[in-house]
């Protein structure tokens, strides 16, 4: 399967690009702003943006249904809606953030 080329308009929420691929996947992107100088701080600081972003990305896929981020035992993200996951994913390198979430379930 070839790799989805329609991206969906940016919209900048709180200094973050929101975007949608195909309308099945929503992703976005952050540069940490005044980010910590030391590497272990700054890899505490983005792995924490990350998760909040995942959050916000999942509260509004979820458009009011119960809805969690977790971790699963292998320390893969997902999004749990109403008790279906959705796939999702986290990246972080230094002071850039990425993270996406598939909008339908996981089938």
């Amino acid at each position: 399967m070839a790799a989805s080329t329609t991206i969906g308009k940016g919209e900048l929420l709180d200094g973050r690009r929101v975007f949608y691929f195909d309308q099945r996947v929503i992703c976005s992107f952050c540069m940490l702003e005044n980010a910590p100088v030391k590497r272990r701080a700054l890899r505490k600081t983005g792995t924490a943006m990350a998760w909040r972003m995942l959050s916000d990305l999942v509260v509004g896929v979820a458009q009011g249904q119960e809805n969690r981020c977790f971790k699963d035992d292998n320390g893969r993200p997902w999004g749990e809606i109403s008790g279906v996951r959705h796939s999702a994913s986290i990246s972080h390198s230094r002071d850039l953030i990425a993270v996406a979430v598939g909008v339908d379930p996981l089938v």
